[in-house]
């Protein structure tokens, strides 16, 4: 079966300003691969990456290393090619959504 997504050593780390500057690592070396028709379910203990590693996947956070390949029927995707989101709070989401 063809793969359509590839995450290959994703990593991301974050900076505690508030904290002196403190790194915490979020995310480290994680690699698998979805095929078409296959499922996956992301489990594990709170505060081991499961958010962090899905708001890489999808672009609100910037990954620190890694790679991540989203391959569809018509286009494919490199995680570095895509640009990141921009999370809006809630007033501003309407006022640009109805605008």
């Amino acid at each position: 079966m063809k793969t359509i997504l590839s995450v290959r050593n994703l990593s991301k780390r974050f900076e505690m300003h508030t904290v002196g500057g403190t790194r915490v690592v979020g995310l480290d070396d994680v690699s698998f691969d979805v095929r078409e028709g296959e499922f996956l379910a992301v489990v594990g203990e709170s505060g081991s990456g499961k958010s962090s590693l899905l708001k890489c996947l999808y672009r609100t956070y910037d990954p620190s290393a890694g790679s991540v390949r989203y391959e569809s029927a018509d286009r494919v995707v490199e995680l570095d090619d895509a640009r990141v989101r921009r999370v809006l709070p809630a007033d501003e989401y309407r006022e640009e959504v109805i605008a």
